[in-house]
């Protein structure tokens, strides 16, 4: 019966059996669940815990699971966070036991609530910022709000001047100015014709994401002392149908995604 409701239900459901051995083993997992985990239960029964979920190997979520298998907690709910080559985003978690050394974990994707959430949180820390700072410091105040929220490394602003030809280097990011780059030039002026391949969003008028910085055949190189970049996502700020200023962040772990591209949208 309790198969049967796995199956048909819309909530991503896995089913896990307690070892001798102390380990969770897969038994089971309804179509929810391998579209969101991106993997095939049928394909994985008898995966170790630590294989569907490998980067939270030894973690307190794992162990929660065992204590709940073993009966020495009653049902747990958690928000887990967790990031690998096929998911980047947050579970709310509920951990039950079905029966004894049973346990069913049912995952529900509440990314896109909480990246509302942690937008609307840093403006509202922005807005009570730019209070008691002068303009450059909330510049940079962004920069650092929008690495945070993307998991970025490095982070740049430039002002587009109303020829709509002239960029002028703004600021960095704090973690950009202490870890990354020592290249001069901020307030400096150089036409768009000589910028970077992040002036692409400059030439498609929205946003741009590149990914694979190395494989662009259009870029043009760093200056010397400039961070390394691996990938950088582009935002232009829009006034009157005009692009006023861009900001960009660089070297996320993992590629940029649409969820990014909202993040640093709303703040830029």
């Amino acid at each position: 019966k309790f198969r049967s409701i796995l199956y048909s239900s819309p909530t991503a459901m896995q089913l896990y059996r307690l070892e001798a051995d102390d380990s969770l083993v897969l038994t089971g997992a309804n179509p929810a669940a391998d579209h969101i985990l991106g993997i095939s239960h049928e394909k994985n029964i008898g995966w170790k815990i630590e294989d569907a979920f490998p980067g939270l190997v030894n973690t307190a979520f794992i162990e929660k699971c065992k204590q709940v298998a073993r009966g020495e907690l009653g049902s747990q709910s958690m928000e887990l966070e967790y990031q690998d080559e096929r998911f980047d985003g947050i579970f709310d978690v509920h951990i039950f036991q079905t029966s004894p050394g049973l346990i069913s974990i049912d995952f529900l994707d509440i990314s896109e609530r909480r990246a509302v959430e942690r937008i609307g949180q840093a403006r509202l820390r922005l807005v009570e910022y730019s209070s008691t700072h002068s303009l450059e410091e909330l510049l940079r105040a962004t920069l650092d709000e929008a690495e945070a929220l993307t998991g970025s490394q490095i982070g740049f602003y430039h002002t587009l001047e109303s020829d709509q030809s002239t960029l002028v280097l703004q600021t960095w990011s704090t973690r950009t100015v202490e870890e990354f780059c020592v290249a001069n030039g901020e307030g400096s002026h150089f036409p768009v014709g000589e910028a970077g391949v992040w002036m692409d969003c400059i030439r498609e008028r929205g946003p741009v994401i590149h990914n694979d910085y190395e494989s662009l055949p259009h870029r043009k190189g760093l200056p010397e002392g400039h961070a390394v970049l691996k990938r950088e996502l582009v935002v232009p700020v829009m006034r009157e149908d005009a692009i006023v200023s861009i900001l960009g962040v660089g070297n996320k772990p993992r590629d940029y995604t649409q969820r990014d591209v909202a993040a640093v949208s709303q703040l830029a």
